[in-house]
């Protein structure tokens, strides 16, 4: 499970207030969800989080049938939003995209906690679109 930032070190790399989250375990997403945000002129760090540190050969590592690995890999997602948030603050426009299995997804959003403002994107077929902005309105209405 790997941190990647044009090979830079995550905790000094962090400087612009849109920051991009790719979490790639299914497929490879980092070049359209790049050039969704080019698309749309949004302006973002961009972390790639994957379980493949050899992420350029198009092979997928199939995560283990240990559920230690499964909640180890929920715990660092959730320790990386708290450096996110540490180093943007409270005024981070935070973009999500995924590529992972539902129960990764569903511990995640448990680790993100009900405070983190985002928008989630969804892959269409061809694009990505914005399909779900968390913020507080969603959450206690």
């Amino acid at each position: 499970w790997a941190y990647h930032f044009r090979g830079e070190k995550l905790e000094g790399a962090i400087t612009k207030k849109d920051v991009a989250i790719l979490v790639d375990v299914n497929q490879r997403i980092l070049v359209d969800a790049s050039d969704y945000l080019a698309q749309h002129g949004i302006d973002a760090d961009i972390i790639l989080i994957t379980n493949n540190l050899g992420y350029g050969d198009n092979q997928n590592v199939r995560l283990s049938d240990d559920p230690g690995e499964w909640r180890i890999l929920i715990q660092q997602f959730g320790s990386l939003m708290h450096l996110v948030r540490g180093r943007v603050g409270s005024g981070a426009r935070v973009h999500l995209f995924m590529s992972v299995t539902l129960p990764l997804a569903f511990g995640m959003g448990a680790v993100w906690g009900t405070v983190s403002e985002a928008t989630f994107y969804h892959w269409g077929g061809k694009s990505y679109f914005p399909a779900v902005q968390i913020d507080r309105e969603l959450r206690f209405s």
